[in-house]
């Protein structure tokens, strides 16, 4: 009896854990950075030398997303040389997302992009995402780091 016990209290624990995932997605994020991973495995900013990233990604409770994101001072050859979907220093894309809550992926259904043939396209990213900051990883070895506005 008390394995089963323990067995029901483990399994709502990790039940909990990940539906409060889907509460902490839903709300407004600004991008604070982006990183790499270094030779060392360790995870470091990534500075484009007189570059200032900004960004605005929302999620609603309706499984509705945006994200608008552009780099400032930033000249549009080097631009294009470095981020494909950047175009002209600005980049913004909105659709649907959905969560799966056992890999910690976010999938986005693009509905609209500002590079038309990024549009109608199905995105999927791993996450970590906490009250306060969220973890976008667009390869094992960049992720971006949003804070929650509040």
């Amino acid at each position: 009896m008390r394995l089963i016990t323990l067995i029901i209290i483990t399994l709502s624990f990790s039940c909990s854990a990940y539906a409060g995932d889907k509460e902490l997605f839903v709300g407004a994020w600004e991008m604070i950075k982006f990183e790499l991973k270094n030779e060392n495995d360790q995870w470091q900013e990534s500075v484009i030398e007189n570059t200032t990233l900004v960004g605005s990604l929302v999620y609603t409770a309706s499984g509705i997303m945006h994200v608008q994101m552009f780099s400032a001072d930033r000249d549009n050859a080097e631009l294009n040389d470095n981020n494909e979907e950047i175009v002209n220093g600005y980049s913004g894309y909105f659709g649907h997302y959905s969560l799966d809550l056992t890999e910690k992926e976010v999938t986005y259904n693009r509905i609209g992009h500002l590079v038309p043939e990024f549009t109608e396209q199905v995105v999927t990213r791993h996450y970590d995402v906490d009250a306060d900051y969220l973890h976008i990883y667009n390869s094992p070895t960049a992720r971006m780091l949003w804070k929650r506005v509040k």
